[in-house]
């Protein structure tokens, strides 16, 4: 009886550790993303979440074909439709299309 006690014992000692482990876990993970999303300062500069290295063959695809748009991009780099999108928008903000018009595909404002 007294060793079924004292395995009960452990076994729920263990539980508790486990989920204590895994809350701290959570919680560090909570703090990477916080970092990551909320990495801008209060002029809204986002630096940290402009760093994409397919950002220079995004601009150079959308200069060549004259046009910009999401499928181009997601076509031309082989990327997901939300990464082509944030490209696009990185593109714009840099002065290099011009903004959303519906479907129509975004101007390109810099030349060969």
């Amino acid at each position: 009886m007294i060793t079924l006690l004292v395995l009960v014992s452990l076994i729920s000692l263990g539980l508790f550790v486990w989920l204590i482990l895994e809350i701290a876990k959570l919680r560090k993970g909570i703090e990477l993303l916080n970092k990551k999303i909320f990495s801008f300062d209060k002029t809204g500069d986002f630096s940290d979440l402009t760093d994409d290295e397919l950002l220079p063959d995004a601009r150079e695809a959308v200069i060549k074909a004259g046009r910009a748009s999401a499928s181009l991009i997601q076509r031309r780099l082989r990327v997901g439709y939300a990464r082509a999108a944030h490209l696009l928008d990185l593109l714009e903000a840099e002065g290099i299309v011009g903004p959303a018009n519906g479907s129509v595909p975004r101007e390109v404002l810099v030349k060969d």
